[in-house]
């Protein structure tokens, strides 16, 4: 969240755009009184609680879930049902709800019982411009406290004495897993903007489509657009990023931001920092990769155009168990598990790696040179940040089936 403009982007006011525009045409929801018809629905306001041990039963307390209707007006509705739920075996599961023939979906974590001292309370979690403070806790679930770089006007970190300044940014609790070696991060609060408040998910939709109207001001005057070329526009990036209205892109991003994060953990070889490598999302749709062997590419200028083409060196081989392999110039490079996302027209791998260079995290630790001028409290924390960068997850690689390609 380095600035409005990053925090917003280009799916934000899009969404604000469609507000503006027109509504979404009717998809022959239900008829309330008045002739308004539903057009949808959203959980709002997440159930207090989403992480379960397994054999446990759902539970929907705090839980709102807000109707849509085709005039504009919202409200709480609690005639809904819920399927999708199994604490059988531990995982993220999405959970549906469902109101009048609508759905809506939320996820939740169930694990197995945690047992011995608490492995990660009272530590901090380095990645790159962010840092994670776990609060001490005797049991399996505890506060957190998000931190960012600051940044001064112009987008420049600030420092002190040569090292990074923080500002708090998010808030909210964890809970603790030894035996699956997870740390499950569920945001309650978040700041908006640069020398923003911490806001919670109403406050902070709210402010969400607040600045995006100002962005589409902002755009409309930079590009001299008509209204038939911003709803072309509009119409294009919903096609692209695989949703079928300006409301469901919004719900949809918001509960994205405000879902829980899934990590393992882990320690450097001599404990000193703790490494954390974030789980994947659950595939959607059809695997296409499983038992399938895939390239990624390369590029060139040809004239003015850039021209992108398979790159033989770079291989990638899917197994049906989720597991991937990396092959570079010949020898296996990169390891780890895979999801997907080919529901989407820009179809999607999801890479989380296990080896990098074909070492652990904590190896790769090991490895990681420390020059004498960075801006991080000590050597360290230094360490983490370039391991757990190298460790997260990639969520951009766009993938051709037909080619075998992978796009970066």
């Amino acid at each position: 969240m380095k600035n409005i403009l990053k925090l917003i982007g280009i799916i934000a006011f899009v969404a604000v755009i469609g507000f503006l525009t027109g509504c979404p045409a009717s998809d022959g929801g239900s008829t309330t009184g008045g002739g308004k018809t539903l057009t949808g629905i959203a959980v709002t306001t997440q159930p207090t609680k989403t992480v379960y041990t397994i054999g446990e039963q759902l539970s929907t307390a705090g839980m709102v879930v807000t109707a849509t209707y085709s005039d504009d007006t919202t409200a709480a509705v609690t005639t809904y049902t819920t399927s999708g739920f199994n604490s059988s075996t531990a995982g993220e599961k999405n959970v549906t709800v469902t109101y009048e023939g609508k759905t809506a979906t939320f996820t939740v974590t169930v694990q197995n019982p945690s047992v011995g001292d608490n492995q990660v309370g009272g530590k901090t979690f380095y990645d790159y411009e962010r840092r994670v403070v776990f609060a001490a806790s005797t049991g399996a679930n505890g506060t957190y406290t998000g931190y960012e770089v600051r940044e001064d006007d112009e987008g420049h970190s600030v420092l002190e004495a040569g090292k990074f300044l923080w500002d708090e940014d998010e808030t909210g609790t964890y809970t603790w897993n030894e035996d699956d070696k997870t740390v499950i991060l569920k945001p309650e609060k978040f700041r908006f903007g640069r020398g923003g408040i911490l806001l919670g998910k109403a406050e902070y939709k709210s402010a969400y489509t607040a600045a995006s109207y100002n962005m589409l001001e902002e755009l409309r005057e930079s590009n001299d657009w008509t209204q038939e070329q911003l709803n072309e526009y509009i119409n294009e990036i919903l096609a692209s990023e695989g949703y079928s209205s300006i409301e469901e892109l919004i719900g949809a991003s918001t509960d994205e931001k405000f879902a829980n994060r899934s990590y393992t953990y882990s320690f450097s070889n001599d404990e000193k920092s703790l490494l954390m490598r974030k789980h994947p999302p659950l595939p959607k749709g059809i695997d296409e990769l499983a038992g399938q062997t895939y390239h990624g590419t390369t590029w060139h200028w040809e004239g003015e155009d850039t021209v992108t083409e398979e790159d033989p060196n770079d291989v990638y081989e899917f197994s049906s168990d989720k597991t991937y392999k990396r092959i570079c110039y010949g020898v296996e490079y990169e390891t780890g598990f895979y999801s997907y996302d080919s529901t989407r027209t820009e179809k999607r791998v999801i890479f989380s790696r296990e080896k990098w260079s074909m070492k652990t995290a904590a190896e790769y630790y090991d490895t990681v040179d420390v020059p004498a001028d960075n801006n991080y409290i000590d050597d360290d924390a230094y360490k983490a940040v370039q391991t757990n960068f190298d460790f997260r997850y990639y969520i951009n690689h766009r993938y051709e089936p037909t080619e075998k390609l992978i796009y970066y």
